[in-house]
């Protein structure tokens, strides 16, 4: 019987892709980019937080026939489902700077969204505080906007902006922002749509990349990670996997163990800082462009405490071949 380490180090040759699912593929990813795209944005809040006049504004303003807007009622955050958020582009939460329950809630709403969407999409969203100009003063300006910028934070939102519906304040401003993170969004949709097309090429041709022996060696022995936690602190941790190549392990030292899991546990892997976890808590240094490169996170399926287990190596080489191992184990479950 063949060995699980020779498995690993093996590649599998597959065949399946043909050129027609390639030409659907590259259709789409042309399609996605090429196309100038047609934006849908949910618009959610409180009752009285200005969604309506948001909208109205913003039309009213930019003539943008390219942009459907999708309001929700306020007392209907339980219809915000997986159906009801498909082809959703973009999320704008409002609040009313004037009411504090209203600020508060706009949590509740992301929350929503959060549960509602794929667990690997990264929707574009932006936090809006209306009816500035109603607040009494500069202090009082100060505060809320301190509080509106805590919980643009905690709850992962990308942007946040305090606006006022008369007089149109940052309307355009919000607008923007929020385009400019959709087409973002957009190219990297179409760059996984094109890395799938390569991917189905290479496997055709029978061209999988390999585990050297020389990487098995390297895994087995561990390398040196920083790991995000269930409350989202980042500690510094030895990834290994164990002698019979069937389970990943971490802990502070190779040798300490603090948690272990099967390999047939990862039903997928996704590059870069797109999970909730990661947007929500990797801050200042972990934000920067070259620990984003070096992230990745691991799905986990069945009845788990956590969802994903989000990583970033020390450097590019430990990377290049944890990414490249946890791929295969995938690629070997789903053939299974």
């Amino acid at each position: 019987m063949q060995s699980r380490e020779s498995s690993i180090v093996s590649s599998t040759r597959v065949t399946s892709a043909g050129s027609e699912d390639e030409v659907k593929l590259e259709s789409k990813a042309e399609l996605l980019w090429r196309k100038r795209a047609l934006y849908k944005v949910l618009v959610l809040g409180n009752a009285r937080s200005g969604k309506s006049s948001f909208v109205k504004n913003f039309l009213k303003a930019d003539g943008n026939d390219e942009t459907q807007f999708v309001e929700v009622p306020a007392h209907a955050i339980s219809k915000i489902t997986r159906s009801s958020c498909r082809g959703i582009t973009g999320l704008v939460v409002l609040c009313d700077v004037t009411d504090k329950e209203s600020i508060e809630n706009t949590s509740r709403w992301k929350s929503a969204v959060d549960q509602a969407t794929s667990f690997y999409t990264s929707l574009p969203s932006i936090l809006v505080g209306t009816k500035a100009d109603l607040l009494k003063d500069v202090h009082e300006g100060f505060t809320v906007g301190a509080d509106i910028q805590r919980i643009a934070k905690g709850s992962g939102f990308d942007r946040w902006f305090v606006s006022s519906a008369d007089n149109k304040e940052n309307v355009a401003e919000v607008m923007g922002a929020l385009e400019t993170l959709m087409a973002k969004s957009n190219r990297q949709t179409c760059d996984f749509v094109l890395a799938a097309v390569a991917k189905a090429r290479r496997k055709q041709k029978g061209t999988t990349e390999l585990i050297s022996t020389e990487d098995v060696t390297e895994l087995k022995h561990g390398s040196a990670f920083m790991k995000f936690g269930r409350r989202g602190k980042a500690q510094l941790r030895i990834l290994w996997i164990t002698e019979d190549g069937n389970s990943l392990c971490w802990g502070q030292y190779k040798g300490k163990c603090s948690n272990k899991f099967a390999l047939s546990d990862i039903s997928g892997v996704i590059q870069g800082q797109r999970t909730p976890s990661f947007r929500k808590h990797a801050t200042g240094e972990f934000k920067e462009t070259s620990a984003k490169q070096r992230s990745m996170s691991l799905l986990l399926s069945g009845d788990k405490k956590r969802a994903s287990i989000d990583l970033i190596a020390t450097t590019d080489r430990i990377f290049d071949v944890w990414l490249r191992f946890f791929q295969h184990a995938v690629e070997r479950r789903d053939a299974a």
